[in-house]
């Protein structure tokens, strides 16, 4: 019961990021549309299932590091010391997943989000290689979260760019 409620708590905590920051994107969509975007923009409707699987797999990738690295028992205590400092940067990069959209979209401002999403690129990218040392399997997880938003950052940056 310890472990399903570890997962369950895993994925809650990355779908609640996504909701947190979704709230913006659909009020700044209209703005959105009357920019300029780089040829190799991806259509609208690849967005919403992208991230519901990507939140999966950031979910289960903090569950694995989370399961591995505490007793059998017990949520919170923590046998590999590792551990807790991992969690802590998967964490922080959360809060910057969820506020990318609150510049971009929110703020109606790219050049914030470019800032920002490239402090959430090297933290994310931090975080898979903190969670390879403890669970490869989790690291793995990540990687598609990484490369996204490697294209994200690329996107964003030639929106603001092309809308200077």
């Amino acid at each position: 019961m310890v472990r399903f409620t570890r997962l369950v708590l895993s994925l809650a905590v990355s779908y609640l990021a996504g909701i947190t920051g979704g709230a913006f994107i659909f009020p700044g969509t209209t703005w959105f549309a009357s920019l300029v975007k780089p040829a190799f923009m991806p259509p609208d409707w690849i967005f919403l299932p992208l991230w519901i699987a990507l939140y999966a797999l950031m979910g289960a990738a903090l569950f694995l590091v989370w399961d591995r690295g505490t007793h059998k028992f017990y949520l919170l205590k923590f046998n590999d010391l590792r551990v807790k400092p991992a969690m802590g940067l998967f964490a922080l990069q959360l809060v910057l997943n969820a506020l990318w959209p609150i510049l971009f979209f929110g703020m109606k401002n790219p050049v914030y989000g470019v800032i920002e999403i490239t402090a959430l690129w090297t933290v994310a990218a931090v975080t898979a290689y903190r969670f390879s040392k403890i669970e490869r399997h989790a690291a793995w997880l990540m990687l598609p979260y990484v490369v996204w938003l490697t294209v994200s950052l690329a996107l964003n940056l030639n929106i603001a760019v092309l809308n200077a």
